[in-house]
């Protein structure tokens, strides 16, 4: 499967040289040397997202036991990260964000219980800003005809979304130990007691209507952060963009980047959903794609970091680990 992960991957980077060796080098990376700054100042917009992101999560939890909002931020960060730039499907970040949170002190029932919400939620808010940017899309270009097939096919993933929370509520952890049970003969029977527990946590955050509608109005907030980064750089690379422009570029960045997740860091496809959409909103095909290289640069100065600093944490954690258990050796 690695294989095939690396292959994709690629075959996504061939494909954006492609792009920029067909529409001319010279003239993109100049347009692309003109953001100077910006491309600072967009990746540095981008925290907010996360400081947003992280608040809507925080707002879930009882205030009596709500972790800290930096804590938050800082899991965001490093599952953004993970799922960004590593060829992980998309759900590697959210193994590491429970590592991190188990590490911290957190209960495991009541982190997956929150992130299994929470990460529902995204789901739902995404849903949503895409149905909006394409509908900005449709009043700007009615020509296209794009909006009823592009729909249609959001109901499929709208179905979808729907018979996940449906399994949630009807108990998916015990469910899918079940499952496991009937496959292996009954070897994992200590599952079904865990599977409970994680129902029951995934329950008391779905239980509290008012907290739902915080989390998701925080989450769908956040997405229109993502959009002022693309307004933002399109004003550095002197392209006079109207707000509308990044937050339907944005929406079909997340539709494209959704559909391909099996596509390591969505190379080739987020460039390609660049140039198809901004040329169709009338933007220079020299700006879409430095807008892409924009985009991709953002990423390596936000989330590189972030990988950074969590593998020297981890390093530190480990260390500590192995002087304990030496010291436990020699010391009987």
């Amino acid at each position: 499967m690695k294989y095939v992960t690396l292959l994709i991957g690629l075959f996504g980077l061939c494909f954006a040289a492609w792009l920029v060796i067909n529409e001319g080098p010279q003239l993109i990376f100049s347009t692309f040397a003109a953001a100077g700054w910006g491309v600072v100042v967009v990746s540095a917009i981008h925290f907010l997202h996360m400081l947003m992101a992280g608040r809507g999560w925080q707002v879930l939890w009882p205030t009596f036991r709500r972790p800290k909002l930096l804590l938050l931020a800082w899991v965001l960060w490093v599952r953004e990260a993970v799922n960004t730039l590593l060829p992980v499907a998309r759900i590697g970040g959210e193994v590491a964000a429970l590592d991190i949170m188990k590490k911290a002190g957190m209960p495991l029932a009541s982190n997956v219980g929150s992130l299994v919400v929470e990460t529902t939620l995204s789901v739902l808010t995404t849903f949503l800003f895409v149905i909006m940017g394409l509908w900005m899309f449709s009043m700007r270009i009615p020509e296209q005809g794009m909006f009823l097939q592009w729909v249609l096919g959001l109901c499929v993933s709208a179905a979808i979304l729907i018979a996940l929370v449906m399994l949630q509520r009807a108990g998916g952890f015990q469910i899918i130990a079940k499952i496991l049970n009937g496959i292996a003969q009954g070897q994992f029977k200590h599952l079904n007691q865990s599977g409970a527990k994680l129902d029951r946590a995934v329950m008391a955050f779905y239980s509290r209507p008012s907290r739902l509608f915080s989390c998701a109005l925080w989450s769908f907030l956040a997405w229109f952060i993502g959009a002022i980064e693309l307004w933002v750089a399109l004003k550095f690379l002197g392209y006079d963009a109207s707000f509308s422009d990044g937050v339907i570029l944005e929406a079909m960045i997340m539709a494209t980047g959704s559909a391909a997740f099996f596509v390591p860091a969505s190379i080739g496809v987020q460039e390609g959903t660049f140039l198809l959409f901004g040329k169709m909103l009338g933007i220079p095909t020299e700006v879409c794609i430095a807008l892409a290289l924009v985009r991709r640069s953002r990423d390596v100065l936000v989330m590189v970091p972030a990988l950074v600093i969590w593998q020297i944490h981890e390093g530190k954690i480990l260390f500590k680990k192995n002087v304990i258990n030496s010291l436990h050796k020699n010391n009987p």
